[in-house]
């Protein structure tokens, strides 16, 4: 009698145990699977009470009884759960009432087969009491009783398939939460299988069944207050949130994050781990700090990413009900960087045109006085010898002015589209077409180097290009290399040609100065400075043109790739990248 107490106190152990976690799943999980997990930890409450029961009675008719509600729970735990996996995994649509009811079929059949055992003797073939009274029953199995443990093992390893199916093909962010579901299938059906091949086991099946019925309650419920299982849509809904641009992060009533999509997840604090289950304020500590306790409304915040870049973001903050009921926070982060970018280039812009239309009324207008005054002195001296002089200054500063008027043209091009994200090797591959020459030697080296500028790029690497041509006297090789760093890339142009005086190189960029209209280098600073992207010449005199544009960090990137999140692919430079 006193080896009965050790399984005894067990089974009240984990009788009290399933009893609260019907409890605490029923106040705080999820409506859209509360019953569902509240019902197996209920199953798992009438296995051990039944059990425990059965071992204090010396009645073999007594212990049969209460056997028969025991496989109540052995019958209906790996249906409920299989129930939550399908679920889970967003399969709704297989749950009709017809296929509920032919998962049901063999479960009912085996209970049946079990209560009129005395009759057909299908379930156990004899049954009979041992030396002890006061201990479990032997037995002899029959056919419905390996149907009966087929079959639960059958739906077990269903569910384990269908949520590694939807491991496999989920985010990083959901995968902690979908192991833990595997796990708590795992768990009883890795037993029950060990047990079925053999007696070696210290435990009885019924106490192993209850031992692993309580480990897989207890992971599950890990997993659904520890880190937000169940608390978001199922996985296909979740992975259409994964298709959004803007970023999502559900909370529950303590703050705590229960769901991220993939763009969110990308802009969360990576050193502070996995991030469901934990408070806002440890992932996302700059975005809490800016909505706060709100429950409704919008606000602009700026934060950091964490790869160092500034970002702007509206923060919409939405609550969550089930009826009156009050679930959580909904928290939408849409990105408005490139939106303040080309907010600060047209600001740009509009100064930059200012000073250039009061620049060129300027230059016209002293044109034209040259024009008028040689154009008097031709009048009153045409037969002078001077008048050829004459004409040709006249047509000189026709032609400045022409100059002028079309630059003004090209310069009102920057800046009247917005700044977009540009393949230097495919822009400077589209200008070369317009302007290569025979017998020069090409080279291009940039690799997948994207930047943010202006439309107008292409006429930058036009107008290099037809400076080398015209003013580098011998150029057989053009290059177009990268260099980058953590804080800036530079883009270096050059050739071969004659290079440009040591006392010229600070003037080439002005706005004049040159051998033809000095217009074009100038034109090119206007494109780049839209996005701060300086230039400069920097070729050893003699030794050919070396031009290098100094992007600054944040202004450019590798290529995008297939699959990459909004934020991650506007913001996850090259220059942070390993």
């Amino acid at each position: 009698m006193t080896e009965l107490w050790t399984p005894v106190l067990l089974d009240v152990a984990m009788a009290v145990l399933s009893a609260l976690l019907a409890m605490l799943f029923w106040r705080k999980g999820s409506k859209q699977f509360k019953l569902h997990f509240v019902l197996i930890s209920l199953l798992v409450f009438i296995l051990s009470v039944s059990y425990m029961l059965e071992l204090f009675t010396d009645s073999l008719a007594v212990k049969l009884l209460w056997n028969d509600i025991e496989y109540i729970s052995v019958a209906g735990v790996p249906v409920v759960y299989f129930l939550i996996v399908v679920k889970y995994a967003g399969r709704e649509d297989l749950l009709t009432s017809r296929n509920i009811l032919l998962i049901m079929i063999i479960p009912v059949f085996d209970l049946l087969m079990l209560w009129m055992n005395g009759s057909y003797h299908l379930f156990y073939q004899s049954v009979a009491l041992g030396p002890d009274p006061f201990q479990t029953y032997s037995s002899v199995k029959g056919p419905v009783y390996f149907l009966h443990l087929v079959y639960s093992l059958g739906l077990a390893a269903a569910a384990i398939g269908i949520v590694s199916v939807a491991f496999i093909r989920s985010p990083k962010v959901q995968r902690v939460q979908i192991g833990l579901v595997i796990l708590s299938a795992v768990i009883p059906a890795g037993f029950i299988t060990i047990a079925s091949l053999g007696e070696s086991l210290s435990v009885s099946m019924v106490d192993g069944m209850i031992i692993s019925f309580i480990l897989s309650s207890l992971v599950l419920y890990l997993a659904v207050f520890r880190y937000g299982l169940f608390y978001a849509t199922p996985l296909v809904l979740n992975s259409i949130a994964d298709l959004m641009q803007d970023g999502t992060i559900m909370l529950n009533r303590d703050g705590q994050i229960t769901y991220l999509n993939a763009v969110a997840s990308h802009l969360s604090q990576r050193d502070a781990g996995f991030p469901l289950g934990k408070q806002i304020e440890e992932i996302f500590p700059s975005i809490q700090a800016a909505i706060g306790d709100m429950v409704e409304g919008l606000r602009t915040i700026e934060i950091v990413s964490p790869e160092g870049q500034p970002l702007r973001l509206e923060a919409r903050v939405s609550t969550i009900r089930s009826g009156k009921k009050e679930l959580g926070r909904l928290v939408i982060l849409r990105d408005l960087t490139s939106l303040r970018r080309s907010e600060e280039a047209l600001a740009t812009l509009n100064s930059k045109l200012n000073v250039l239309y009061g620049v060129t009324r300027h230059d016209i207008l002293n044109r034209t006085s040259v024009i008028n005054g040689y154009g008097q002195l031709l009048r009153e001296d045409r037969n002078s010898d001077r008048s050829d002089e004459y004409l040709k200054k006249l047509l000189e500063s026709s032609v400045a002015i022409e100059h002028i008027i079309n630059f003004t043209k090209d310069y009102e091009k920057v800046g009247s589209s917005s700044p977009e994200w540009q393949n230097i090797s495919k822009v400077y591959q589209m200008a070369k077409v317009l302007c290569a020459e025979q017998g020069i030697e090409y080279v291009v080296d940039t690799g997948s180097i994207e930047v943010y500028a202006d439309p107008m790029l292409e006429r930058l690497f036009y107008i290099l290009l037809d400076n080398s041509y015209k003013h580098g006297m011998k150029v057989t090789r053009i290059s177009l290399t990268v260099i980058k760093n953590a804080e800036e890339c530079l883009i270096v142009y050059q050739d071969d040609g004659v290079g440009i005086k040591e006392g010229d190189k600070g003037m080439i960029f002005h706005k004049g100065f040159g051998k033809d209209s000095g217009l074009g280098l100038y034109l090119g600073t206007q494109i780049l400075a839209i996005t701060g992207i300086g230039i400069r010449e920097n070729g050893p005199p003699s030794k050919g043109a070396k031009f290098e544009l100094m992007v600054p960090k944040g202004m450019w990137r590798k290529s995008e790739s297939k699959g990459a999140s909004k934020f991650a692919s506007e913001n996850e430079f090259a220059g942070s990248v390993p």
